[in-house]
């Protein structure tokens, strides 16, 4: 469904009955508007989705008496001539839990370009993926990549120089890099 505009929130602690609230920060811990929340049913059908107001706050009122997840991504992002959406981190609960909302629930979320997502596979950042690695398995026992910023991260702030090794023999996708645009400088390291 369409999210619908975020009603006004009440402050950090002022809990209703079924009524899920909470604050939604980017990367630099400022509000963010237009946020999307999507609170889940666990034995439903049907997710019910709302967008943070000015001052990063959302309320969603009016739930059934089940348990839910909750989950948040920001808006699409104009960046590079595409449009990028990014997941939020839950920051004040473990967002892999369901959780009752019959006392009212706050779930907040902050923009984060780095990390893992959970206890899962998945990271906030992007990857590099070196497509057929056993071609260098002969000669070669890393890559290391050294990414330097040309421009602003998505979220509009500066990059640093990224300087990591990738094992061949463990992985061939070296991955949690912030989003942003990159010359890239890989060298072969031998064994």
């Amino acid at each position: 469904s369409e999210p619908t505009p975020a009603e006004p929130s009440e402050p950090s602690g002022a809990l209703e009955p079924f009524t899920v609230t909470g604050l939604v920060l980017d990367t630099q811990g400022r509000p963010l508007e237009n946020a999307e929340v999507i609170i889940i049913p666990d034995l439903i059908d049907g997710n019910v989705n709302a967008v943070t107001d000015a001052n990063g706050r959302y309320k969603v009122t009016s739930l059934v008496d089940i348990s839910y997840k909750a989950q948040a991504y920001t808006e699409e992002i104009p960046y590079n001539g595409k449009t990028v959406c990014q997941r939020l981190v839950m920051t004040n609960a473990d967002e892999t839990l369901s959780f009752a909302v019959d006392q009212g629930a706050e779930r907040n979320f902050q923009w984060q370009l780095t990390g893992q997502i959970g206890d899962g596979p998945s990271f906030f950042g992007g990857k590099i993926k070196v497509w057929s690695p056993h071609l260098f398995y002969d000669t070669t026992k890393a890559i290391e990549f050294t990414l330097t910023p040309t421009g602003p991260l998505l979220d509009g702030s500066e990059g640093s120089i990224i300087l990591r090794e990738l094992l061949l023999e463990e992985s061939d996708e070296l991955l949690d890099i912030p989003i942003g645009l990159y010359t890239l400088q890989a060298v072969l390291l031998g064994h």
